[in-house]
């Protein structure tokens, strides 16, 4: 009696462990088939045709006029959180972390890329080409938005205020009949990126779509790009343009906002509806 107990007690441990390694099994090879899966190219542009004014928790209506950003890569990823809960389970139960598949938390599996250091203008009403995304078939669920400093090598003017930022808003703050002017220009910190932007799309090897990078400066939660700037308590009270830059507590609040996936999107769009483009506004 002794000895069979202890042999059901073998069996259960050995259950046990071998039933999360399947299960892991499984889902390494659902991973190695999907890489290899075939190779698509699509056109990505930025799109300004949807940026419209928005309401500050502070009572400002502001209205963007341009706004240009320096981006090292635009990323495509498959998969997300509810896809990578399972994962990172079983993988912190059996995985050393020095064998641990990349990209498959924290927004999705990368599978598809832009890479290219891009001046994109996504000031209203434009629509710049910006190259060829290519990407591997399958479900996308988001995409993944890299910044740089703009320098040298992107051709601006000498005295572009863009030139070692990464950021230039100008728009209008009105409130109370007072219409405020301002510019603002952001550094992002080393690293700087936006995680997790929606992009939807099932991509096999007929799909024959435009992607449309959109800046969103009023989220689904009803915050803004501006919200806690005061835009009247910068302002001089001359006329002039406010300025808003490094150091200020309006800039960090407008830059943690640009690097939050809710301000930003990436649509798919019918050819058709982006066979028009204007000419490139980086200059």
């Amino acid at each position: 009696m002794k000895r069979q107990i202890a042999q059901r007690k073998e069996t259960t441990r050995k259950t046990v462990v071998i039933w999360p390694v399947v299960l892991l099994a499984g889902v390494i090879a659902g991973c190695v088939g999907s890489q290899q899966s075939s190779t698509i190219r699509l056109p990505l542009v930025a799109d300004g045709s949807t940026l419209s004014p928005c309401a500050t928790d502070m009572g400002y209506e502001v209205s963007i006029k341009r706004v240009r950003m320096a981006v090292a890569e635009i990323q495509f990823t498959q998969g997300g959180e509810q896809h990578t809960s399972v994962i990172r389970g079983l993988r912190d139960l059996l995985v050393p972390s020095a064998f641990a598949h990349p990209g498959h938390y924290a927004g999705g599996e990368v599978t598809g890329e832009l890479v290219a250091p891009l001046i994109v203008d996504l000031s209203p009403g434009s629509l710049q080409t910006l190259g060829e995304g290519e990407m591997v078939t399958g479900e996308y669920h988001g995409a993944n938005l890299l910044f740089r400093k703009a320098g040298d090598q992107d051709g601006l003017v000498p005295d572009d205020p863009l030139i070692g930022h990464t950021v230039q808003v100008e728009g209008s703050a009105s409130k109370d009949g007072k219409v405020i002017d301002f510019e603002a220009v952001l550094d992002m910190p080393e690293g700087g990126s936006v995680i997790g932007m929606v992009m939807l799309l099932s991509a096999d090897a007929d799909t024959n779509t435009t992607l449309a990078l959109r800046l969103l400066p009023t989220s689904s939660l009803d915050a803004t790009l501006f919200d806690g700037v005061d835009f009247e308590a910068l302002d001089a009270g001359d006329g002039s343009t406010v300025l808003i830059r490094p150091g200020q507590d309006a800039h960090n609040r407008i830059q943690r906002a640009f690097m939050k996936h809710d301000y930003f999107e990436i649509a798919a769009l019918d050819n058709a509806d982006s066979s028009e483009e204007t000419p490139d506004q980086s200059e």
